[in-house]
C-alpha cells in the first residue's frame, strides 16, 4: 500500500513541458497558485451561488497568467467555505489561453470525501475506450497560502473536441438536470425551446439547431419496435451508447444518464459536424462508487431510451460485454483499478489531511470534514473494487450472459516501423480479426479518425486513421499521448474490441 510523503515536499514533479498535457498529468500533485484580492476571494464565498466574475492572477510551475477571470460553480455541490472555481483565462481578453486553453475548473470534491472517485471513473471511461476529461490532482494556494486540496479538471470545449474526437466545429450541447420532474428521454413535443431548456448549447449559441435534437427524441420514444435501432441510429452510434451506460452502471453512479435522483445528469453532448449522428461524453463523476452491489440494470427502465435499446437482442447482448469487459478491465482485489486507487491515495493523503476546508455531504446536506471522513471513504472505496467485479460477473451471468465468439479481435500492436518503440505521433499497426468490413485508405492530405466504420482510440482519444483492413488497420498514437501504458480500443461498427495495453515510449 502506497503512503504519502511529507505534505511539504509531496510528491514534488520534475520541471515538465508547458504544456496543457504536462498542467493535467495526473501522475503529480500539480500546484496552481492564486492572487486574488482578500475583499473579491471573500465576496466570492459569501455569494457562492451566484456566478459572478472576480479578477484574479494565477501561476503553474513558473508559468503564469496575470488577468483571469475566477467564479464560483456547480449545482449541488457549491460551497461559501470550499468553492468549485472555473478559472476563465479568456474573461478579459477573449484571446487569452493558458498553455492553450482558454479555462479550466477547479473542483472541490465536496461530495466524495476521498477525492478520488472523479479520477478513477475518468480513467475507467479511457480505459473503455470512450473520451473523458483530463484530470489531475491539485493543490490550490490563494495568496500564497494553501487553501485546499482540489482535483484540476479539463473543460470541454472546442479544445477538448479536436483533441479527442479530430473536429470541433459540430455542436456541443451541456446536459441541464431537471431537479424538478426529472427527465428520462421522454419526448417534450414540438416545440424547439424546450429543448434547448435541456440540452444548454455551449457553441453556435446564436443558433443552436435542435431540430435534430427533436427529431432523435421522437424517434427514441414513437418508432416501431421494428423500426427503433435503424431510427435511432440515425442519430446514436447505439452500441456505443451501450458501452457508455454499462460502464456508469459498472461504476455504481447513481446521478449519470440512467440517474435515479434527478434523471438523466452528468453529461454533454456532441453532434458531429454535417451530419445528425451525436455522442454522450462524460462528466462530473465524483457520485461514482456507490455501492458495490448496485444493480447493473438500475435506471434502465425508467429511461426510454435505456429501456428500448435494451429490447434489441444484439444491444442488450452489447451492454452485457461491456460489463464483463468493464470487470475485466477493473481487475479485482490486485487489479488495475485497485492499483490506481492505491497510486492516486499515496498523491493525495497528505493534501487531504492538511485541508482545513475540507467539506463533505449527506442526506442533509454539506458539513465540515477532515481525516477521519477522508480515510473512512477511501476505505469503503477499497472495499467497492475488492467485490464490485464479482458482484457485476454474478449479475450479468444471472442475466443470460453469453460470450461473444465473433466479431472484431485484436492479436498485436506494434510500431509500424521495424524494430522501433511506440512513441506519440509514431505510426501503428494493429492487427487481429475482423477489425474492418473491408479495405481502405485515408485519402491523401487528410487525417481521418473513422474510415469505413472503424474508429481506433489511445487512452479514449480518437488516433488519425492511415488504412484499414479486416486484418490490420494503421493509425497514429495522439501526439500528447502520455508515456506509459497506453489503452489502445477498435470499434468497428460501434462494436469495441478488448483492450489492448501498449507501452508508449518518451
Amino acid at each position: 500500500m502506497l503512503h504519502g510523503f511529507l505534505f511539504c515536499c509531496l510528491f514534488a514533479m520534475p520541471a515538465p513541458a508547458q504544456t496543457a498535457a504536462a498542467l493535467l498529468d495526473d501522475r503529480w500533485v500539480q500546484d496552481i497558485w492564486l492572487e486574488v484580492a482578500p475583499a473579491d476571494w471573500q465576496t466570492l464565498k459569501d455569494n457562492y451561488l451566484l456566478d459572478t466574475y472576480y479578477p484574479a492572477a494565477l501561476n503553474w510551475n513558473g508559468h503564469a497568467a496575470a488577468k483571469v477571470g475566477i467564479r464560483s460553480r456547480g449545482s449541488g455541490s457549491r460551497s461559501p467555505h470550499k468553492p468549485n472555481l472555473l478559472v476563465a483565462f479568456n474573461r478579459y481578453d477573449s484571446a487569452q489561453r493558458f498553455l492553450g486553453l482558454p479555462s479550466v475548473i477547479l473542483k472541490a470534491n465536496n461530495q466524495d470525501a476521498s477525492l478520488l472517485h472523479e479520477l478513477l471513473a475518468m480513467q475507467m471511461f479511457r480505459r473503455m475506450g470512450l473520451p473523458a476529461p483530463r484530470e489531475a490532482p491539485c493543490r490550490l494556494f490563494v495568496n500564497g497560502e494553501f487553501f485546499g486540496a482540489y482535483t484540476l479538471v479539463e473543460v470541454l470545449d472546442e479544445n477538448f473536441l479536436q483533441r479527442n474526437l479530430g473536429e470541433n466545429t459540430g455542436y456541443l450541447y451541456e446536459w441541464n438536470e431537471d431537479r424538478d420532474n426529472g427527465y428520462h428521454f421522454e419526448y417534450l413535443g414540438e416545440d424547439l425551446a424546450a429543448y434547448t431548456n435541456r440540452w444548454d448549447p455551449k457553441n453556435h449559441k446564436s443558433d443552436p439547431d435542435p431540430a435534430p435534437l427533436e427529431a432523435m427524441v421522437r424517434a427514441v420514444n414513437f418508432s416501431s419496435d421494428e423500426e427503433f435501432e435503424a431510427a435511432v441510429s440515425a442519430f446514436l452510434d447505439l452500441r456505443q451508447f451501450m458501452t457508455y451506460i454499462a460502464v456508469e452502471n459498472y461504476l455504481a453512479d447513481f446521478d449519470g444518464v440512467l440517474g435515479t435522483v434527478f434523471g438523466m445528469n452528468n453529461f454533454h453532448f456532441y453532434r458531429f459536424a454535417g451530419t445528425n449522428r451525436s455522442q454522450f461524453l462524460v462528466w462530473d463523476k465524483d457520485n461514482s462508487f456507490d455501492w458495490e452491489y448496485r444493480s447493473v440494470f438500475e435506471g434502465v427502465e425508467d429511461n426510454v431510451l435505456a429501456r428500448r435499446a435494451m429490447r434489441v437482442p444484439a444491444l442488450r447482448a452489447a451492454y452485457l460485454d461491456a460489463l464483463v469487459k468493464a470487470a475485466s478491465v477493473a481487475g479485482g482485489p490486485e487489479g488495475w483499478m485497485a492499483q490506481e486507487a492505491e497510486r492516486f491515495y499515496g498523491l493525495v493523503r497528505e493534501m487531504a489531511r492538511a485541508d482545513a476546508h475540507k467539506q463533505c455531504s449527506a442526506y442533509f446536506g454539506m458539513f465540515a470534514c477532515g481525516a477521519g471522513e477522508f480515510e473512512q471513504e477511501v476505505e469503503r472505496l477499497r472495499q467497492f473494487l475488492r467485490e464490485r467485479p464479482a458482484a457485476v460477473l454474478a449479475e450479468v451471468n444471472a442475466a443470460g450472459y453469453a460470450p461473444r465468439l465473433e466479431g472484431p479481435a485484436v492479436q498485436q500492436v506494434r510500431a509500424q516501423a521495424p524494430d522501433s518503440a511506440v512513441t506519440p505521433g509514431c505510426l501503428i499497426a494493429i492487427e487481429g480479426r475482423s477489425l474492418a468490413p473491408g479495405a481502405a485508405e485515408a485519402p491523401a492530405d487528410t487525417s481521418p479518425t473513422a474510415l469505413e466504420g472503424v474508429i481506433v482510440t489511445v487512452n479514449g482519444v480518437r488516433a488519425p486513421l492511415a488504412s484499414v483492413a479486416p486484418e490490420q488497420v494503421v493509425a497514429r498514437v495522439p501526439p500528447d499521448t502520455q508515456p506509459g501504458q497506453a489503452a489502445v480500443t477498435i470499434f468497428v461498427d460501434g462494436v469495441p474490441t478488448e483492450t489492448v495495453l501498449v507501452e508508449v515510449a518518451e
